[in-house]
């Protein structure tokens, strides 16, 4: 199975989960009303936002956030909006243009951030001083993060791997005897075919504490996908597999783009307790 990584079209990066809410307990129109609203809380969340962007600090973005952000805003996806903030030359200053403070501890505030290139728009989301959504928008941004995924998918190679529960959610790469392995491996650069079709294979080994072979699945993942022309040529593996004994082992993937004929090695650890 493949799931392409899809950014949102037009001249925005939007993550925000929808919330509805009935009724509105402040609206600060004035600057003068800002501080009362919550504001201080705002402009610290997008301070920490736009550092941790600019260092490609993955952890400090997933401290400030809600679990639903963590989940939809990866860290392949951070990598590529923060080579973008990057891009975009020093951070000089923001200034906050409107603020809501509604039910259920929702603040929003939307802002212009000025750096060194450019102004930029930010509307920044959230909810018991967790961040809960966000949206870079304007023409600089769409431009740098036209160039960020142009350079990110340009070459043929594995994106990341994580390890996952039966209902997607992250866990670490440690299971117990009898469960099953699961994993989602990202791919980029891949090379579209004359129909715009991805066609991927993935050869699998694995190896025990002693390097001794004890799985080994040619065509382990087999797959197909069709992609809109301009789709970025990215994919989303998943496998699962069993390993009856405990031990630490290593599990070595070789992915081949069957259109380029390129092909990739990537190698993971994974353990097995009793």
């Amino acid at each position: 199975m493949i799931h392409t990584f899809k950014t949102r079209p037009a001249s925005s990066v939007f993550i925000f989960p929808r919330y509805r809410v009935r009724a509105i307990i402040c609206l600060c129109l004035a600057l003068s009303a800002f501080t009362g609203c919550g504001k201080g809380k705002l402009d610290k969340n997008v301070d920490r936002l736009v550092d941790a962007l600019r260092k490609n600090d993955y952890e400090s973005f997933k401290n400030q956030s809600s679990e639903g952000i963590i989940q939809q805003f990866g860290q392949q996806k951070f990598n590529m909006l923060s080579h973008t903030i990057k891009s975009l030359g020093a951070f000089k200053d923001r200034t906050m243009k409107g603020i809501k403070v509604k039910t259920g501890g929702l603040k929003e505030g939307n802002y212009d951030l000025e750096f060194e290139k450019g102004e930029v728009q930010l509307r920044i989301t959230l909810k018991k001083d967790k961040l809960i959504g966000f949206e870079f928008s304007g023409e600089l941004i769409e431009n740098g993060m036209k160039q960020a995924r142009a350079k990110m998918f340009s070459e043929f190679k594995v994106l990341g791997i994580r390890f996952v529960d039966t209902f997607g959610k992250p866990k670490s790469n440690v299971i117990k005897q009898g469960e099953k392995l699961i994993f989602q491996i990202g791919v980029g650069g891949l090379t579209p075919g004359a129909d715009q079709t991805l066609v991927i294979r993935a050869d699998l080994q694995v190896a025990n504490s002693k390097n001794e072979s004890v799985l080994e699945k040619p065509n382990f993942i087999n797959a197909k996908l069709p992609i809109k022309k301009n789709d970025p040529p990215v994919a989303t593996l998943n496998g699962t597999l069993t390993v009856p004994k405990p031990d630490s082992y290593l599990m070595g993937l070789k992915i081949t783009d069957l259109i380029s004929g390129k092909s990739v090695i990537h190698k993971e650890a994974f353990k097995v307790e009793p």
